[in-house]
């Protein structure tokens, strides 16, 4: 009976340490596959005006724990210019996105994506280019696999009744297919799968040391 006990203590963190490896990269690895299946065939979603010379920069697919650039270059001056005269042409409220007043050319730029580390998050400078366009530049690091979306956003400076009203819009969506990754995934969990080779032996090691001691008694 002792040793049906002695046998469980040895097997029961190694089933253990083996349930918390597999699961997690048996439950990421099919929601992979469901993703991929589901793809979506619109890799860019423009929801702001945008002049001709924008373009957006984002890698449709890319590889779990290998990062990636995404970049987003504006003429800021021509889009102010036609931010403005939209709304001139239109009634109270029913401007772009409920923008109401004059935009400044002066803006900030971020990117958000669930399931990304953002390298430089939050609200970024301007970098002028020449002619009054910006490009903006992130660097991206995708933490799981599966289908992902990235929001490009503003920051603007309207100005109305003498005031400054800082208004942030949403300019597009990508969408980012990341590919699991398996030996990125073995590299950051490795120390886990040798404890769970190692565990089983060292516990060997203690029943056996247990054992000579009992039958010494």
């Amino acid at each position: 009976m002792r040793k049906s006990g002695s046998n469980l203590t040895i097997i029961m963190p190694a089933a253990i340490l083996l349930v918390l490896l597999i699961v997690p990269f048996t439950m990421n690895y099919l929601s992979h596959l469901m993703t991929v299946a589901r793809e979506s065939a619109i890799p860019l979603i423009i929801k702001f005006p945008v002049v001709d010379s924008s373009a957006f920069t984002v890698p449709p697919k890319v590889r779990q724990y290998e990062g990636f650039e995404v970049s987003m270059h504006l003429a800021t001056k021509k889009l102010a210019d036609l931010i403005n005269k939209i709304g001139e042409m239109t009634t109270e409220g029913t401007g772009v996105q409920g923008i109401t007043g004059k935009v400044s050319p002066e803006m900030k730029a971020e990117i958000i994506g669930d399931g990304l580390i953002v390298e430089n998050r939050g609200a970024q400078e301007q970098l002028y280019v020449m002619d009054d366009e910006t490009h903006w530049t992130w660097n991206v690091f995708p933490e799981s696999s599966g289908n992902h979306k990235i929001k490009f956003r503003l920051h603007l400076h309207v100005y109305e009744d003498g005031k400054d009203t800082p208004t942030i819009v949403d300019v597009a969506d990508a969408n980012v297919n990341v590919q699991g990754n398996l030996s990125g995934w073995i590299a950051r969990n490795w120390g886990w799968m040798v404890l769970l080779f190692i565990l089983p032996i060292v516990g060997w090691q203690v029943k056996r040391k247990y054992s000579s001691i009992s039958s010494r008694e």
